[in-house]
């Protein structure tokens, strides 16, 4: 009996050990981590940031790459050039965001990608790869191919460009004119363009100079086609208490030094020149056409936010960073969707929003449901907004 009791431990122990082997050699090795690249830090971006740092993903290498270290918050730009805030309050450390999510940066321009090779292609003629890309990249600025606008006027994008150049170039022509009192232009009858008018006459005046005009040129019939008639009825009453003239129905063909031609062979002088003519794509495909998910419509590995995104489902929506920052959420979830497999969530463009701007004399107009009005408390309220926006986003890289 001990000798039977003896063996059948014997193969309970063999038979033990070769379950343990067997088990040990049908081990799958673990899956490599899914790669994640991530194009550009714009405001839907760091939405999608926040997101990761609060919730990591699991087995995901993140790759962000951008063709700055630094990102500026875009509504806040305004106000810099009024002199409300300095160039470091607006702008975003990405190097930071990356250090905080466990991130690779790297610096580079992207210029397009290859969806069936999974590549994204750099300005340097490198390419990177991935498994999801997820694009927000902003835009250009539209025009630009119009002759003399490099060479004669100060662009508004690449925006972070234009906040480094745009009181240098104020100040030249300061010191060119001498004397003599300014003459202010800008090309372009948005939000963007009115508010930068505003706030350079502003500067000028802050800095000492003679303002002779400041001028809006609109392409279309009116300005702010996007917004409100009350909200263009409070804009043209102070344009005309400051001074400030517009033209519509103004088309550029041509700048030269000093003098910007219109469709109608008329000319206008300048010191000072600012296009703002509205969007124009990146990308020499053009915009990235994505469905309600934020995903390319064609390749599902690949999503777009921002400006640099056309929404299939909303054709109309205009490019302006409140629908991104809306956008950044939806965003941030369908990622996370794609990637272990659940549900995703649709983003519908909100069709009214808070609309505040910046007069750059502590004035702003503020509009919403077909109403608006001015006070130095809608400016304080914008200026509330932004800087709550920027404490939540602004990190530092850690030393």
């Amino acid at each position: 009996m001990a000798q039977v009791d003896a063996y059948a431990r014997r193969s309970q122990l063999g038979l033990h050990t070769t379950t343990v082997a067997t088990n040990l050699t049908n081990v799958e090795p673990p899956l490599p981590p899914r790669r994640l690249l991530m194009v550009g830090g714009g405001h839907a971006h760091l939405l999608v940031f926040d997101a990761l740092l609060r919730r990591p993903l699991s087995n995901c290498a993140i790759t962000i790459v951008a063709d700055r270290a630094d990102a500026i918050y875009s509504g806040m730009v305004p106000g810099f050039v009024a002199g409300q805030y300095q160039a470091h309050e607006l702008t975003f450390d990405l190097r930071a965001w990356a250090q905080a999510i466990g991130a690779e940066f790297l610096l580079g321009a992207a210029t397009g990608f290859d969806a069936e090779q999974n590549l994204v292609h750099l300005a340097d003629g490198s390419a990177l790869p991935y498994d999801l890309c997820s694009w927000n990249i902003g835009s250009g600025v539209a025009q630009a191919e119009t002759p003399g606008v490099r060479e004669f006027t100060l662009p508004t994008r690449p925006i972070a460009t234009f906040v480094e150049e745009a009181i240098l170039r104020l100040e030249e022509a300061m010191m060119q004119r001498g004397n003599q009192p300014l003459r202010l232009l800008v090309v372009g009858g948005g939000a963007a363009g009115v508010e930068l008018a505003f706030c350079l006459q502003q500067r000028a005046l802050q800095e000492g100079a003679k303002v002779a005009s400041t001028t809006i040129l609109c392409a279309n019939d009116q300005i702010l086609t996007h917004a409100s008639a009350a909200t263009r009825g409070v804009v043209l009453a102070h344009a005309k208490k400051c001074g400030i003239e517009i033209r519509c129905n103004s088309e550029v063909v041509a700048v030269h030094a000093g003098n910007v031609e219109s469709s109608s062979k008329e000319q206008m002088a300048f010191d000072l020149c600012i296009w703002a003519t509205g969007a124009a794509a990146h990308l020499e495909s053009g915009w990235i056409p994505v469905n309600a998910q934020l995903q390319h419509v064609n390749h599902p590995n690949v999503f777009a936010a921002g400006d640099c995104a056309h929404l299939t489902h909303a054709p109309n929506t205009p490019k302006a960073g409140v629908f991104a920052v809306r956008e950044g959420p939806i965003l941030a979830h369908n990622l996370r969707a794609y990637l272990d497999g659940s549900t995703k969530q649709d983003y519908r463009p909100q069709s009214d929003f808070l609309s505040l701007l910046n007069f750059g004399d502590g004035h702003g107009v503020g509009s919403k449901w077909g109403f608006a009005a001015k006070g130095k408390w809608l400016h304080r309220w914008k200026d509330r907004i932004d800087r709550r926006f920027m404490q939540r986003f602004q990190i530092r890289t850690k030393r």
